[in-house]
């Protein structure tokens, strides 16, 4: 429910009536300042703002000016190859590094898993030239013993990153840990995501070389790599409500991208054709940047993103649309088992639901996790034997509002150190890796520990919606909802909730999906689609007459002839249940 004083803000600042609505039922008092919020250019974060950051600039302008090899050591998701793509670019476009003096590297995500692990460190000190200096992006803040044997390799290391750090601090053996999320310094803003902390590290990294007469002070901005960061920043769901950095990046790099500047968004328009919101990174272009990451490794993805070449970004576009769809048919599978387990698992009373797929995928685990989550509310693991050993269990973890991921992992693995668990992650999510001898003392414990958290009583499953549209249906209203792009976590979608009188239903797709033909208040027909109503062959009980439809206002899509497409979250009968 919108705070009415809140709701007077917004009007204040300029908003309209359903746009004041909307900003002051998502932006608690206790948050980011309005002001910030409307206008976030003004308010982003400094690169001074960062813990270590002269070591680490330093360090990295050292090593440029003595002629070194640098190695950047990513992540395997969008937000590591997009942090991958502003180091490449801000080293070489930005401060004239040779490409041959730069190694790109990427944790492999079912043989290494997450973080700068010990098989990571093998390759990096396989490389020739050998590195002597390590620069991670999105990893690496609790790696330290990793990093203490690449220091005694002779190689350095520069941590930028933006996950939970251990109980113990930074890692001791790195020249400079770069994390805002450090608890150990003064906060600067600990919601941005790992591609933006690694621009804010090479903006002071070019800053320093301007300052020792390196670069001329015209020397290329980081500006090109906006549009990368937008995607990183969008696909890692990192907090778009109360970050006035977050809401800058993702407006600006979004112009950018529709610009169609880089070569792989110019491919990737003729497959995906603008104009691009933050719905479209999230849903469409953010999947397919990350897909072959998911199911292999994401050397695919790093080129995509910093090829020069528009002939070799399109071959690359369709190699990362068809991993994407082979990521849908593994997605599909192994979350009918994962729901089919969840359902066992609520019947016998387990709280904490935490799901052993014998057939499961790494890539997919955390999706997975987040459909038990929708549909049943609760924390939830997905964990499946390791595809290059399988007496190990990896695993991904999301959770409910109320739960801290990072913090329960924590505990489990000081009070249960028989279950050898190697665990990290933040509030809402988290990856897990343990002895798979271990695996049902796991679920066990994991059950505990979210019960204890919740008083032995499951949490209410929420569906918030922001009540009757009040506004025409129509393009003023979605235009108006647009224009406080960009969505995502923190700032949630509208969801509304109106009566229509229902005519039709009919199943489109895979069948899996509805068409619900119906008519508004005002008798204009409307055609609306509910993805994924039908589970398990079961179809929706609707019948013909008044339904209370909860929905969301979408972009028509280019075949559509409706002023808006209508996207249903959930439908009943007027004379049945009503929706909460």
């Amino acid at each position: 429910m919108a705070n009415a004083s809140r709701v007077a803000q917004a009007a204040a600042l300029g908003a309209t009536p359903l746009q004041a609505r909307l900003v002051a039922a998502r932006i608690p008092e206790d948050s980011i300042d309005l002001a910030h919020f409307f206008d976030p250019r003004s308010h982003v974060i400094s690169w001074r703002q960062l813990p270590d950051i002269h070591a680490a600039a330093d360090c990295i302008a050292d090593a440029i000016e003595q002629g070194e090899h640098i190695a950047c050591v990513v992540d395997h998701d969008a937000d590591g190859i997009t942090s991958h793509c502003v180091l490449w670019e801000a080293l070489t476009l930005c401060m004239g590094v040779p490409v041959d003096r730069i190694h790109s590297v990427t944790s492999h995500r079912t043989k290494e898993g997450y973080g700068v692990s010990s098989k990571l460190v093998e390759r990096v000190l396989q490389l020739v030239p050998r590195p002597a200096l390590v620069i991670t992006a999105d990893q690496g803040s609790t790696d330290e013993p990793r990093i203490r044997e690449l220091l005694e390799k002779g190689i350095k290391t520069v941590v930028s990153d933006h996950h939970g750090l251990p109980k113990e601090g930074p890692p001791a053996s790195a020249v400079a840990c770069v994390n805002p999320a450090r608890t150990d310094v003064p906060a600067s803003d600990p919601n941005i995501a790992g591609c933006m902390v690694a621009m804010l590290l090479m903006a002071a990294t070019r800053d320093k070389l301007i300052e020792r007469g390196t670069l001329p002070t015209d020397a290329p901005s980081l500006a090109r790599v906006m549009d990368a960061v937008a995607i990183g920043t969008t696909a890692d769901a990192v907090d778009l409500g109360r970050s006035a950095t977050n809401r800058f990046i993702v407006r600006a790099g979004l112009k950018r991208m529709n610009a169609l500047q880089r070569p792989f968004l110019k491919a990737l328009s003729e497959v995906e054709p603008p104009p691009w919101d933050s719905q479209t990174i999230a849903y469409r272009l953010g999947p397919v940047c990350n897909a072959h990451g998911r199911i292999d490794d994401a050397t695919a993805g790093l080129e995509a993103l910093t090829t020069p070449h528009l002939e070799r970004a399109r071959e690359l576009v369709a190699i990362l649309r068809d991993a994407n769809e082979r990521r849908k048919v593994i997605e599909k599978r192994v979350t009918a088992q994962a729901m089919a387990l969840a359902s066992d698992a609520v019947a016998q009373g387990c709280i904490g639901l935490a799901l052993i797929l014998p057939d499961g995928h790494p890539g997919v685990h955390g999706i997975s996790s987040s459909r038990v989550v929708e549909a049943w509310g609760r924390p939830t693991v997905c964990l499946s034997p390791h595809m290059e050993d399988a007496q190990v269990l990896t695993g991904s973890v999301r959770s409910v509002p109320g739960f801290h991921v990072r913090e329960a992992l924590e505990s489990i693995a000081t009070n249960h150190p028989e279950l050898e668990l190697l665990a990290g992650g933040h509030a809402g999510a988290g990856g897990v890796r343990l002895p798979a001898s271990r695996g049902l003392l796991f679920c066990a414990i994991w059950d505990a520990t979210v019960s204890a958290a919740f008083q032995g009583k499951a949490p209410p499953i929420e569906k918030f919606h922001d009540g009757a549209l009040g506004h025409e249906l129509g393009p003023q209203a979605l235009a108006e909802i647009e224009a406080l792009d960009p969505w995502g976590r923190g700032f949630e979608l509208p969801v509304f909730c109106d009566t229509f009188q229902l005519l039709g239903i009919k199943p489109v797709g895979d069948g899996t999906h509805l068409r619900l033909e119906m008519t508004d208040v005002k008798g204009r027909r409307w055609n609306a689609i509910w993805f994924r109503a039908i589970e398990a062959g079961q179809v929706p009980p609707l019948a013909p007459g008044a339904v209370r439809i909860v929905y969301r206002l979408q972009r028509p899509g280019p075949r559509s002839t409706q002023a808006v497409e209508i996207h249903v979250q959930a439908a009943s009968n007027v004379v049945q249940t009503p929706i909460n």
